[in-house]
């Protein structure tokens, strides 16, 4: 049994030495080897690095300024009675789809237009505000109540 022993040893001192050879043959083989530099990404140049994690970017006294002039200029402030000027964006079979500049175009019967001949989009046309926004959000407009007001001045 003792000889059994000695004999698993030797075996694996011989496995232990010769996988030692290899490992010492393998690290001088790959220091050889000429070295790979890391490949270092820069940012893209149109990246804006001033925008925050919300997407949110920061602006100056001066610019908010600036983008709140810019943004009160787009709205017409109108008032119910009010005659005003619209250009005719659509037309369906029963109505005339007109901008005002308002938040949102008003719809007029095209029952009013029928002393028009030709309308078309583009064309501008005087129409009173009856209702800025009804319970529905809607712009009502008329061009029968503006001919009527027109008359009496």
């Amino acid at each position: 049994m003792n000889f059994i022993l000695k004999q698993l040893n030797a075996d694996a001192q011989e496995n232990g030495a010769a996988a030692e050879q290899p490992a010492e043959a393998a690290t001088t083989a790959t220091t050889n080897a000429p070295v790979a530099e890391p490949v270092v990404e820069t940012a893209h140049d149109d990246f804006d690095w001033t925008v925050d994690k919300r997407n949110v970017a920061h602006y100056s006294a001066d610019e908010k300024a600036k983008y709140d002039a810019v943004y009160e200029n787009t709205f017409v402030q109108i008032e119910d009675g009010e005659i005003v000027k619209g250009s005719v964006e659509a037309l369906t079979k029963t109505d005339v789809v007109i901008n005002i500049g308002f938040k949102s175009d008003g719809l007029v019967s095209f029952n009013e237009f029928r002393d028009v001949q030709g309308l078309q989009v583009g064309d501008v046309v005087e129409v009173m505000v009856v209702e800025k926004e009804d319970r529905n959000g809607n712009l009502h407009l008329s061009r029968k109540s503006a001919r009527i007001f027109r008359a009496w001045e």
